[in-house]
């Protein structure tokens, strides 16, 4: 896909030598500089793939495809989503991008229980509406 164009999670593919879950990561903080909103957004973000619930994300992407969301989180019995580290920069007054490294573990809901994990990076585009943050895109790599 061209970037700032997915619409779903990566599916990890690497299997890791554990099966019990990471961590709870510590939520994305934006800079004190940055406008207040966008930590949360992003965290709504995680929390979303982490449980598994693709219809909440539209709480704060409303362009998500919910339906490619849902059939690839049927497909898993645990997922989560980790930021280690997010730079967000204002575009504009109602613009910002948030570039974030992490890494996203799973377990498959059919098959190898094994947990996979891999590191990703994601660049969010995001929009401030009616004074809410909300995602316009999001692309995985």
């Amino acid at each position: 896909m061209a970037p700032g164009t997915a619409t779903a999670p990566v599916t990890p593919t690497a299997p890791a030598a554990s099966t019990a879950p990471p961590p709870t990561a510590a939520p994305a903080t934006p800079s004190p500089e940055l406008p207040a909103g966008i930590g949360e957004t992003l965290d709504a973000y995680r929390r979303a793939f982490d449980t598994l619930d693709a219809r909440s994300i539209t709480a704060i992407w409303p362009g998500a495809d919910v339906d490619t969301l849902a059939s690839t989180f049927s497909a898993l019995r645990y997922q989560h989503l980790s930021f280690d580290r997010c730079q967000t920069r204002v575009t504009a007054d109602d613009y910002a991008v948030a570039s974030c490294d992490g890494s996203i573990s799973d377990v498959s809901s059919t098959g190898d229980p094994a947990l996979r994990r891999r590191r990703a990076s994601w660049t969010i585009a995001l929009r401030r509406v009616a004074g809410q943050w909300t995602i316009e895109s999001v692309s995985t790599r």
